[in-house]
């Protein structure tokens, strides 16, 4: 396979295609802000682009189920799921493209104290000669330990790189910016400490401007997250960093694009400058730091999830396996969990012979598929009502009908709890049980059943 060059329309951007990327990802690599919320797996359908001139892939299952057959056989296709095969014309219509979103920004101001973690002081440096022949930087660090006492010991580097063209044009007097025991900050005389807020949300981004003297806001702007077009939530955005380490970098540097873009409005907004801003505050959850600072994010891909409880997982692998890498919701079900070293047992117990079973008489229980084996248990429970023949596996007696007048045969449901602690009874199996209802000699059994059969299917005789 070869590179063919294609160009976006009408947004002017054209490049040589790889033989392994898809119309996405050139688009990404070129600016062109695609909608695609599923992070390009074909599931949204939002990236939907036109082919005007030259050949592709032919349309996948995620083209014919997002796409119309007019839509189609119109050249229109979702770009992550389509590659160039010749050189391309592409129409992006405009609601495949991302839009500037509003944000909330309104707040609730409040009166507060404010202690900033950077202070400014303003400063006269003696001018460089033969009996003062100190550094820049030197000097100015002696004359913020005469201004605030000892401790201000660093000068940041970035400081450095402009210390002595700024120091001469201000005519030696400068605002120091200091935290901690290091100047991160110089300014012209007069010039206040500006600090930046920012909320770095998934969807959207929230920006402040602060007087740190003062605590004022001094202006307040939104924007959308431009990560977006990389996926709508942060799963899509975690799974598509771990596909390389240019797509980690890639969602990292919009970003950081994102923020610069928003600090120069603010900036503008309030009539200063990006150098005006000597401390930032960015907060986010963990995936939005992760991605911003550009840090490995495969840990939290994978999150391991324990059950709350110990026993077999009755899910089936396949229905797991389809869960991986993908969003659970809050109090979702993941997997089945039983506890199989103490199983409920339903048993039907003829009508007949239910008035002399109780809650607590003890059980012993043969299973079909171990005959060899006895398990055992005690009632605990007794169904208040009847039902026809024997009851499904897993029926629940409290649901079951009412017996009805007939000659069927009637039974009645005891459950018990059998001791399982070999594990090998499963859920479904079946089997015969004894319950224990006391010694009795066989004359008084046989004659007890006669009487019954006598006062019950004779009693209407008379």
């Amino acid at each position: 396979m070869t590179s063919h060059e294609v160009t976006f329309q009408p947004v002017g951007r054209r490049a040589a295609c790889g033989p392994d990327q898809s119309l996405l990802g050139l688009a990404q690599e070129l600016g062109v802000d695609l909608i695609s919320l599923c992070g390009g797996n074909g599931q949204c359908g939002r990236c939907r682009v036109q082919i005007v001139s030259g050949q592709v892939t032919e349309p996948t299952e995620a083209d014919e189920e997002n796409l119309s057959d007019h839509e189609l056989d119109e050249g229109f296709r979702l770009a992550c799921q389509t590659f160039p095969e010749s050189p391309l014309t592409v129409g992006v219509p405009p609601e495949s493209l991302s839009t500037a979103m509003r944000t909330q920004i309104e707040s609730r101001e409040t009166n507060i104290s404010v202690v900033p973690t950077v202070h400014t002081y303003a400063l006269e440096l003696p001018r460089p000669s033969l009996e003062h022949p100190l550094a820049d930087a030197d000097s100015l660090l002696a004359v913020l330990r005469q201004t605030v006492g000892p401790g201000v010991d660093t000068v940041d580097i970035g400081v450095l790189q402009h210390l002595s063209p700024d120091l001469r044009a201000w005519d030696w007097r400068c605002t120091a910016s200091v935290r901690g025991s290091e100047v991160i900050a110089i300014g012209p005389p007069g010039s206040r400490p500006i600090g930046l807020a920012v909320d770095l949300g998934t969807t959207g981004v929230a920006g402040y401007l602060v007087d740190l003297e003062r605590g004022e806001v001094l202006a307040a702007r939104g924007m959308m997250n431009p990560q977006i077009k990389f996926g709508e939530d942060v799963i899509s955005r975690i799974t598509f960093a771990r596909t390389s380490p240019e797509s980690r970098k890639a969602l990292q540097q919009v970003a950081v694009e994102g923020l610069n873009g928003l600090t120069a409005g603010l900036c503008g907004e309030a009539g200063l400058t990006i150098g005006d801003v000597v401390e930032a505050a960015v907060v986010g959850n963990t995936a939005m730091h992760h991605l911003l600072l550009g840090l490995p994010t495969e840990q939290l891909a994978l999150a391991e999830v324990r059950s709350p409880a110990a026993g077999i997982v009755a899910t089936p692998a396949r229905q797991l396996r389809e869960l991986t890498r993908q969003f659970v919701p809050k109090g979702a079900l993941i997997a089945k969990v039983y506890d199989l070293e103490k199983l409920t047992v339903e048993i039907a117990v003829p009508e007949r012979e239910v008035a002399d079973v109780n809650v607590g008489q003890p059980v012993a229980l043969k299973a079909r598929a171990y005959p060899d084996e006895t398990f055992r248990g005690t009632v605990t429970s007794i169904a208040t009502t009847a039902q026809a023949g024997a009851p499904a596996p897993g029926g629940d007696p409290r649901t079951q009908p009412p017996a009805s007048g007939g000659s069927s045969a009637r039974t009645v449901l005891v459950t018990t709890e059998i001791d399982n602690p070999s594990l090998l009874l499963k859920p479904g199996m079946s089997g015969q049980a004894k319950i224990s209802c006391g010694e009795r000699r066989v004359r008084a059994l046989v004659m007890r059943r006669v009487a019954r059969t006598v006062k019950v299917q004779f009693w209407s005789w008379w």
